[in-house]
């Protein structure tokens, strides 16, 4: 029977977009079912196939290593390890102030540690939010105060770009996940663009 159903209404064809019903009859004489489908406008999509560079500017900023800040007197501080900070974790805000760029996040470390005041930073790690207090050390080479982390706010790879409409200038590229192999980590959501891309 299911067969038949198929076969009785596989010739149908919407003649516009919105909203209509279908009303299955088995042979064409016995009611079966009745089903609302949504009919979507035709389109044209170009097919795609080839690589393509891609570049995203992430939320926040996300923690990519760490290293010893040293003090005027020599000796070496991990603060951001040490306050509780893990590679991948991605700092969304520092005191109260969301942060999308590196520069900016290391401007207000050193605007909190010159007043000698700790930082508060609001973070996402995986599914949490965590809240997290660390004191800014001065820098015996930079002169300036750092909490002793790497930090990268963009992320850039190589796709393939799956199809591309000329209507709306929507695409499709690649098929899965887009991944960040250094802190072994879905990349967040952000903006980003695509270029061309030789391989």
């Amino acid at each position: 029977p299911l067969n038949d159903i198929l076969q009785e209404n596989r010739g149908l064809v919407a003649t516009k977009p919105g909203e209509a019903s279908i009303k299955f009859k088995l042979f064409g004489l016995i009611p079966v079912k009745d089903m609302e489908v949504d009919v979507i406008p035709r389109i044209e999509l170009i097919p795609g196939g080839h690589a393509i560079g891609i570049l995203l500017k992430t939320e926040g900023v996300t923690v990519v290593g760490f290293s010893p800040v040293i003090d005027e007197a020599g000796k070496e501080h991990m603060p951001g390890q040490d306050g509780g900070l893990e590679t991948g974790d991605i700092i969304q805000k520092v005191n109260g102030i969301p942060v999308s760029t590196d520069e900016e996040t290391a401007k207000l470390i050193h605007q909190a540690g010159k007043k000698k005041k700790p930082v508060i930073l609001n973070v996402q790690r995986g599914n949490k939010q965590l809240t997290m207090k660390i004191t800014p050390i001065l820098c015996k080479d930079t002169k300036r105060f750092r909490i002793g982390v790497y930090i990268r706010d963009s992320a850039a790879g190589v796709g393939t770009l799956t199809f591309y409409d000329p209507a709306t200038q929507v695409y499709g590229a690649l098929g899965h996940v887009i991944a960040d192999v250094e802190v072994n980590r879905h990349i967040a959501q952000g903006e980003g663009r695509i270029v061309d891309a030789s391989i």
